[in-house]
């Protein structure tokens, strides 16, 4: 693979440019980016191209650690899975193999995305540490409060030390929902008509949509094994462990901290809703390579396992909801084998 192809080092020259404080409160680590706006560290990592369907495609993960020294108990996770469907770009996910609590978003690109991924990636920097910025206290409190207990995951800029002027994101976010008060939903038919139209067959297997919102379900495969489901198909059978999950996105929804927006939510058709599952989910896509980019978090909603994510008004541009509708479908597919 020529290293033309590579546009991981490209990305975090993006963004380092993009961030507040940079370049001075910030570390470029070989295909990392250190960056500390306060006393909580985010990392910008970006992997190694692979080939993708003929294509050089890269992830880039963002992480902010919250809590770390994490010990849990049972409503700890109900916790998580509950703060969870407030998500907008990140998602708060429990790892035990190094007993933290993070805020973790992901994103896939290539030459041909570059440009925008850029400008998305920047976006949910600022926003997940703003959510980390607002949450952290609250959060050590209620994990306590659950029986669990953990410290604030404090760190400090090697050379610089401890951030003590810290940079509030919080205002930018502020600043982005107070300009969305009042206005129109920024979602509605175009977006909605471009998403089946463009980009390929509709990977639905149904959708309608008006102004206010759309309702679509994606293709998914449950606890069935692949070969019970081939031989059903063969005996022109319902394949056993079949079922479609339920997308839903609503364009007059209005999120606490964004303001106006279109939120989406993606069921599963499954009835177990143990919250470890719910986080076992958000890590796994965390670590996999999904093919869907890592908008939202799992969770437990009205009607069980839940992807949400909430789009805000300030990150529409043409094709990003076709983006997040086309996800969904590869996101159900893929949470069909993970849970099989």
């Amino acid at each position: 693979m020529s290293r033309a192809s590579d546009v991981g080092p490209e990305l975090l020259d993006g963004l380092q440019k993009s961030l507040p404080t940079m370049p001075v409160w910030s570390i470029r680590e070989g295909r990392s980016l250190l960056w500390w706006p306060c006393e909580l560290r985010q990392v910008l990592a970006i992997e190694e191209p692979r080939t993708d369907m003929g294509i050089a495609v890269c992830k880039l993960t963002i992480r902010t650690q919250l809590i770390q020294d994490v010990a849990i108990v049972g409503k700890t996770l109900d916790l998580l899975a509950g703060l969870n469907r407030m998500a907008c770009m990140s998602a708060l996910v429990h790892d035990e193999t190094d007993r933290s609590i993070a805020l973790h978003t992901s994103f896939y690109v290539h030459e041909g995305s570059l440009g925008w991924i850029t400008r998305l990636a920047s976006f949910a920097s600022v926003a997940q540490m703003a959510e980390a910025q607002t949450m952290v206290d609250g959060l050590q409190t209620l994990l306590c409060e659950s029986g669990g207990s953990g410290d604030k995951a404090a760190s400090a800029h090697p050379v610089k030390g401890v951030r003590t002027q810290v940079d509030d994101m919080r205002a930018v976010i502020g600043g982005l929902r107070k300009g969305a008060v009042g206005m129109p939903p920024s979602y509605g038919l175009e977006d909605f008509q471009e998403s089946t139209d463009s980009y390929g067959p509709d990977p639905s297997l149904m959708t309608n949509f008006d102004e206010g919102g759309l309702t679509a379900e994606f293709q998914f495969h449950g606890q069935a094994p692949a070969a019970a489901r081939l031989l059903a198909r063969m005996l022109g059978q319902r394949p056993p462990g079949f079922g479609s999950a339920l997308f839903q996105a609503d364009a007059n929804a209005q999120h606490p901290s964004y303001g106006a927006g279109c939120l989406t939510l993606l069921a599963l058709p499954v009835s177990d809703e143990d919250p470890q599952l719910v986080n076992r989910l958000n890590l796994q896509e965390r670590d996999d390579w999904t093919r869907a980019q890592g908008i939202g978090a799992w969770c437990l909603g009205d009607k069980g396992i839940t992807h949400a994510a909430f789009l805000p008004a300030a990150v529409r541009r043409p094709g990003t909801f076709g983006m997040i509708y086309r996800n969904a479908a590869l996101r159900s597919a893929w949470a069909g084998r993970f849970l099989s």
